[in-house]
């Protein structure tokens, strides 16, 4: 008796503990492959949620941030309201033009 009482309350706390995650942004993919032979690629960012986000975007190098990423990304810093779909640009060589 005392086992399913036990297990009872785990049950019901568990339960309790779980809750329902929903993800205000997509992404329009994980990886962004970058063609040599074009001066850009993007990325898709939506916003399916009832209220605005601020997006913030950057680049890291493969040692722990240290040094200069080869790449830069625009825009870095932008509000996307909501139903909103925007594209991040992805530079090479730090020139956007």
């Amino acid at each position: 008796m005392k086992v399913l009482r036990v297990c009872a309350t785990a049950l019901a706390l568990f339960v309790i503990g779980v809750s329902s995650v929903n993800a205000g942004v997509s992404i329009g993919g994980t990886r962004v492959i970058y063609d040599g032979g074009k001066k850009e690629a993007s990325l898709s960012v939506s916003n399916p949620d009832n209220i605005p986000y601020l997006i913030q975007s950057w680049i890291e190098t493969q040692n722990d941030g240290k040094g200069k990423a080869p790449f830069i990304i625009t825009p870095p810093l932008y509000r996307l309201d909501n139903g909103q779909q925007k594209r991040n640009a992805y530079y090479s060589g730090g020139k956007s033009a």
